[in-house]
């Protein structure tokens, strides 16, 4: 599988600090007030995520978001069925949060 394409929640103060990277992102802006207003988060990133999803395998990751984002993003995974992860960057660990195979075990209950 190769990452074709990397969409990043963040606010505009914190994409000056992503800017010098030139990094090849699609970048979905939420302002202070917004990034901790979970209607609002969820708001922006359904949408995106939603057309993503018609043509592409979405991976989820919450590791630098916001508490309310990150629950949004949880939300979000479990409605569609997304695998979600966690890394802790400090000891350089991914968790999975919903796994591909707890998702498979999940699809199998459910039909």
């Amino acid at each position: 599988m190769t990452v074709d394409s990397m969409h990043v929640v963040t606010s505009p103060d914190a994409l000056s600090d992503w800017s010098p990277h030139k990094l090849p992102y699609q970048w979905i802006l939420c302002y202070e007030d917004e990034i901790i207003d979970i209607g609002i988060v969820v708001g922006k990133v359904e949408p995106v995520l939603r057309e993503l999803l018609r043509e592409r395998i979405v991976v989820m990751d919450c590791t630098s978001a916001t508490k309310p984002a990150s629950l949004v993003f949880y939300q979000l995974a479990e409605r569609y069925l997304i695998p979600l992860v966690y890394v802790y960057e400090e000891r350089e660990l991914l968790r999975w949060l919903i796994s591909r195979e707890e998702l498979a075990d999940r699809w199998g209950e459910e039909n």
